[in-house]
């Protein structure tokens, strides 16, 4: 509390006896000056709206029979000094209580959530709490789906030991009935952790289909998050464990920054485990002590960097001080990134401690370099005729094809792709020249979008998807000429130009410098009517790597030229 006057008043409930013993769960809800709310193992007990804390955060903390508040101190010097004055609780008899965790929750931020699985994240729950129970209790029970191969499991919770006064908190995983136990790696235990969070990776092979994953506490640990990461090629492309705080004094500091690199466009997960402690003195009143405003100057914070995308002070996706109040967060980045060299960015204000950076790519493995450089879906009497056109392969037995319908052109989640040609479509297996390949899909439904992955398989099974395509069915004809931007952009050394053509004719596509010299035919064919995308890697004519720079790619048809521009940054 800073400058506020003393008060002192009360309101009393009778408890019932189960809530007096045992580990429960006591909540304190403030709305600003004109409510509180006191809740017990989530039921309201008592609510106040009179004789309240005439100052927006007071609060009060009850221990072993005393109240512990603020009380000014009229012979300070410093107009921020203030004693501590402590107050009998009138409680009869001998009474003790233990507070094992507060949780102090700043704003509407939600402090726990579930994602719906997507692409290589087949399991992401955040539920922040804490367990409750003397002896071992089956806590968290999850199934999810996997693709087969490599798995990685991220579990991330704290374990505590209280000076005697109870058991210490443990917890332990099963998957898929594997018992990992309390101690160890992969397991939590107080009496070695004490007020430790720590983060368990478990890296492991899991065949495709169904898993389960439980998690058996003891007393009462702390769970944030539990997240699973699955691809057939997945690689762990990063795993930095540096349990390090930034210098202090940090302002907008580049602290860390990763390099990592795709063959292949593909998914990427980034998932990072961070803390951030409050303002120092936790104050709320500005700096001169008359603005309502949260005073941020001094709490620690943590943002993003993923190449160009800044991903800000104080969201979801970064640490803010003043909301965590010193406690873990976990956050995960999930993308599409396009092949090239890519950089993961960590900027710190004053001292937010890192514990975990892990990045993991999808579908990737630069031992497979099928090398796609036209993808495109045509509308015909038969069905959907696609085309798609190799600059090289390298042990590479064959393709097969993976198709979504929608009602929109919002890319579906990679659960709606189902396989539809029967046998595989053999490949080149080694090849250093163009080839042109295409499949016919008779089976198109009326009046919805069509979306489509292309996958080549290499000698040994291995897999790698390529992005996905989609073209709208006869019904639903696209009307006009589009170019679209190309992705990504800025880009190195690949890109994708998507475009749409409304009716069959010859399409040429073409790259040139600001000096209006032609640098690179891409395509110059013949087209149906449909959705195309081409890839240009970097280079001119002659295979040859052009310079950084912006660049223009031009869309020529019989009815018209359209011009977009884009960068390359070597």
């Amino acid at each position: 509390k800073v400058n506020g006057r003393t008060y002192s008043t009360s309101q009393t409930v009778d408890l019932s006896p189960d809530l007096l013993t045992g580990w429960h769960t006591y909540e304190i809800r403030r709305y600003g000056t004109h409510r509180i709310e006191f809740y017990a193992d989530d039921s309201l007990v008592m609510v106040s709206d009179t004789y309240l804390p005439e100052e927006p955060y007071d609060f009060h903390h009850w221990i072993d029979n005393q109240v512990y508040h603020p009380e000014d101190d009229p012979d300070a010097q410093d107009p921020d000094s203030f004693k501590v004055a402590v107050y009998r609780a009138w409680w009869e008899g001998t009474n003790e209580m233990v507070t094992d965790y507060v949780q102090i929750i700043h704003g509407s931020q939600p402090i726990s959530y579930t994602e719906t699985p997507s692409g290589i994240v087949r399991l992401r729950d955040y539920p922040n709490e804490i367990g409750t129970g003397e002896s071992e209790y089956l806590w968290k029970s999850y199934n999810f789906e996997t693709f087969g191969g490599s798995t990685l499991i991220l579990v991330t919770a704290k374990a505590e030991e209280y000076d005697g006064y109870d058991n210490p908190d443990k917890l332990k995983m099963l998957v898929d009935g594997t018992d990992y136990g309390y101690g160890g790696t992969y397991g939590w235990d107080g009496d070695v952790l004490q007020t430790a969070t720590k983060n368990v990776l478990l890296d492991t092979t899991l065949s495709s289909g169904s898993h389960s994953l439980q998690l058996y506490g003891q007393v009462t640990p702390i769970l944030y998050d539990v997240t699973v990461l699955n691809a057939g090629d997945g690689t762990i492309l990063v795993n930095d464990v540096p349990n390090e705080t930034a210098p202090a004094g940090s302002d907008n500091y580049l602290w860390k920054t990763y390099q990592f690199s795709f063959s292949e466009p593909g998914e990427v997960a980034i998932y990072i485990v961070a803390s951030a402690d409050e303002n120092p003195g936790w104050s709320f009143q500005g700096p001169d002590h008359s603005s309502p405003n949260v005073d941020d100057s001094q709490d620690d914070d943590l943002r993003i960097e993923l190449d160009n995308t800044d991903y800000g002070w104080k969201t979801e996706n970064s640490w803010y001080g003043n909301d965590l109040f010193g406690e873990v967060k976990t956050v995960l980045i999930h993308d599409t990134l396009m092949s090239g060299t890519h950089y993961l960015r960590l900027y710190a204000n004053n001292t937010p401690t890192l514990y975990r950076v892990l990045i993991y790519g999808g579908n990737f493995d630069a031992s497979l370099p099928v090398q796609l450089n036209l993808f495109t879906a045509e509308i015909t009497r038969e069905g959907h005729l696609l085309r798609w056109r190799t600059e090289s392969e390298v042990e590479n037995l064959g393709f097969n094809i993976y198709r979504a319908v929608s009602e929109d052109t919002i890319p579906p989640v990679m659960e709606a792709f189902q396989k539809i040609n029967n046998q595989l479509i053999p490949g080149a297996g080694n090849s250093n020249v163009a080839r042109d390949y295409q499949w016919l899909d008779k089976n198109v439904i009326p009046n919805k979008v069509h979306w489509y992955i292309l996958e080549d398989v290499d000698y040994q099974g291995k897999r790698r998807k390529h992005a996905p395509i989609y073209i709208v069915n006869r019904a639903l004809t696209i009307e006009t000429f589009r170019l679209r931007q190309n992705f990504p952009n800025p880009f190195n050394p690949a890109t994708t130009i998507p475009f749409d053509v409304p009716r069959a004719g010859w399409v040429v596509v073409e790259i040139y410098d600001l000096q209006g010299q032609k640098v690179r035919t891409l395509l110059n064919d013949y087209l149906s009517a449909g959705s195309h995308q081409v890839v240009w890697k970097g280079c001119d004519d002659r295979g040859i790597p052009v310079g950084s720079g912006v660049y223009y790619y031009r869309l020529v048809t019989s009815k018209q030229t359209l011009v977009r521009k884009m960068i390359l940054m070597r």
